[in-house]
């Protein structure tokens, strides 16, 4: 086993993989001066890559891209199946995955294939100079996030979720990688397909709206149609979740997903510190509540005291303008 880390792409589709945030998830890591030797990259062939910005100091070594013969057989449980034969063989000492719904399934399903333990939503890593063991000390947040807990895994590999930094914002210079890209047909069969290359990052939705449970079903439903349209990513509270008005998937807080808008249209929330936990990153965040006390304010950029559902339906009146003036 040598000491070279795997990074797993956490996402199985485009449309939930934020490349930013593998990026800076990756360039976290080598901040931290923990990456002593090349690092592997693995991902599915329903993702892209070419625009993942690393920190020219990162040396790649490999780049592994699993392909599937259908789109419908891509699932976790066959894109584990294709990762487990992958580290068998690179026999890697540590592999890191970004804290998604998908990124702990990946990382359960490998921790009881290897028969080694897992740590989930770490927040910070340091090495341990106290036994100097090779094995790194990893902090996750308790309590919500009032106390960091050391925790270390006692066997190789060690397999490690960590939760969102939200966007790529560490300073550095980027670099163009010319590994080659290992493809991994369904028969198991490798061709080299070509190079990846890195540019500047470019958020993946410059605008996220927020559902929480002031928000009617009716207006929820108007809010679906226009992200459909508009192609902008709606998510929502826990609460929403828990009554199965959204998919886990959908879910942003500390039990959830980190996000990193431009702009973070919050409607009907009131702000629990989970939620804003998940927002921290946001650029600009735009709350809509009726009660002017709300949490939520706290962190808004802009305030507006009013009715959600009044608020989207005026909203989309305005945008129908805006086409019918435009003859869209």
């Amino acid at each position: 086993m040598n000491e070279k880390i795997v990074f797993i792409c956490d996402s199985i589709d485009n449309y939930n993989f934020n490349i930013q945030e593998f990026s800076g998830f990756i360039n976290f890591i080598h901040k931290k001066d923990l990456i002593t030797s090349n690092i592997d990259i693995i991902y599915p062939s329903s993702i892209s890559l070419d625009k993942l910005s690393l920190d020219k100091k990162i040396r790649v070594s490999e780049i592994f891209e699993i392909g599937f013969s259908s789109e419908k057989y891509i699932t976790i449980n066959s894109y584990c199946k294709k990762l487990n034969e992958i580290i068998q063989k690179i026999k890697p000492m540590r592999i890191f995955i970004l804290s998604s719904l998908a990124g702990r399934s990946i990382a359960s399903w490998l921790a009881a294939k290897f028969n080694t333990g897992s740590i989930a939503d770490v927040v910070n890593v340091v090495k341990d100079n106290q036994y100097n063991d090779n094995h790194y000390v990893y902090l996750r947040s308790t309590n919500n996030d009032s106390f960091l807990s050391k925790i270390k895994v006692k066997e190789f590999p060690e397999i490690i979720t960590f939760r969102s930094l939200g966007k790529n914002s560490l300073n550095y210079e980027s670099q163009k990688i010319n590994c080659i890209v290992k493809y991994i047909l369904p028969d198991d069969k490798r061709i080299e397909v070509g190079s990846i290359n890195c540019i500047t990052n470019k958020s993946q939705h410059s605008l996220v709206i927020g559902i929480g449970r002031g928000v009617n079903k009716e207006t929820i439903n108007k809010l679906c149609m226009l992200s459909k349209e508009y192609n902008i990513k709606v998510v929502c509270t826990k609460p929403l979740v828990e009554n199965k008005t959204f998919l886990f998937e959908n879910q942003v807080g500390q039990s959830g997903f980190t996000i990193c808008p431009d702009v973070y249209l919050a409607l009907g929330i009131s702000g629990s510190i989970q939620h804003l936990l998940g927002i921290k990153n946001c650029k600009k965040i735009i709350a809509v509540n009726t009660d002017e006390l709300a949490n939520i304010h706290s962190v808004a950029n802009f305030s507006i005291i009013q009715d959600c559902n009044i608020f989207v339906d005026k909203l989309i009146e305005y945008i129908e303008k805006r086409k019918q003036l435009k003859g869209v």
